[in-house]
């Protein structure tokens, strides 16, 4: 289900009794995943533009953003098993320029590009240029070499201080497309809860895969704004979103990352995955193999229908 009766009981009475009792707490967050089948998010989605559109009393904000992520790790998987991550990310930024020969508005698409290293919950980033020419080893690197030079050094030296002695030894893992669309409640510009659905596809995958991000946010000023017909409205939108959970959802830990979420559900639906990461060559070769006698058995059923009929 969306929203355990736990968590619904919690998200009551946090709005009634935060509100009655004005306790000076800080901001209080309800944090959901939930994975479901590609088909079944977009379902869901239709639904919920519905709901937010019948919303009374509230303003809706839409907002969606294109990400691509490539992954890295040791061929340990250390990252993977520390719940650590290592990637290399891009957010597409569509900016629109106004020639004035054409009189028209162009738009032109840059990325912000960097590489982010998760660990402990702490994400520390760092500047990623792309270079022409390598005057290092470590430009060669599929990783290293996307360090912006400034900060490659102490990249490195984290990475070693981490216990990684080898970083040229971190390798490509995966990498990973993302659309997110998020839908944001407000009330008087207020924040009441966003939801963001992550439509997710990758490389290494046929099957598409989305899984739902939930975020309920809220603190006392704001549930105190609330009068009461606000409140039932807003147990009505609730409950709504509740009831158009596809019944197959699966939910996710809050403290999986998302490299180890992508990973799971890959080595759970892809034939031979592990053993495509540890010998990629020979997999690569194999499958080779496999078209070419394919092929030739097409060739072969092809001829012999021919010379049947010959």
């Amino acid at each position: 289900m969306f929203i355990s009766n736990n968590m619904y009981n919690k998200l009551y009475l946090l709005c009634f009794l935060l509100g009655i009792s004005n306790l000076a707490l800080a901001d209080v967050f309800f944090d959901e995943y939930y994975t479901f089948k590609y088909s079944e998010a977009e379902v869901f989605e239709n639904k919920l533009k519905a709901i937010f559109k019948l919303a009374k009393g509230f303003e809706v904000e839409f907002k969606s953003e294109r990400w691509f992520s490539i992954y890295f790790d040791t061929p340990e998987l250390t990252f993977l098993n520390q719940n650590q991550q290592l990637k290399y990310q891009a957010k597409e930024d569509i900016r629109k320029k106004k020639v004035k020969k054409e009189y028209i508005k162009k738009e032109k698409v840059k990325f912000d590009e960097s590489i982010d290293y998760l660990k402990n919950k702490q994400i520390q980033t760092y500047k990623a240029k792309h270079y022409k020419n390598s005057i290092s080893i470590e430009e060669k690197h599929p990783l290293l070499g996307l360090v912006k030079r400034t900060e490659r050094k102490a990249f490195i030296e984290q990475l070693q201080s981490d216990g990684i002695t080898n970083p040229m030894r971190i390798k490509y893992i995966f990498q990973s497309s993302k659309n997110i669309h998020r839908y944001t409640l407000y009330n008087e510009e207020n924040l009441l809860f966003s939801i963001e659905i992550n439509y997710i596809e990758t490389t290494l995958i046929k099957a598409k895969l989305a899984f739902l991000f939930v975020k309920f946010e809220f603190d006392t000023a704001k549930i105190n704004n609330l009068n009461e017909h606000e409140v039932i409205e807003l147990e009505k939108i609730v409950k709504k979103i509740n009831d158009s959970m596809p019944e197959l959802a699966e939910k996710v830990s809050i403290e999986t990352t998302e490299y180890k979420f992508i990973f799971n559900k890959m080595k759970d639906d892809i034939m031979l995955f592990s053993l495509n990461l540890k010998y990629p060559i020979i997999i690569k070769m194999l499958y080779t193999l496999l078209y070419i006698l394919l092929g030739l058995l097409v060739l072969k059923t092809l001829f012999w229908k021919r010379l049947t009929v010959i």
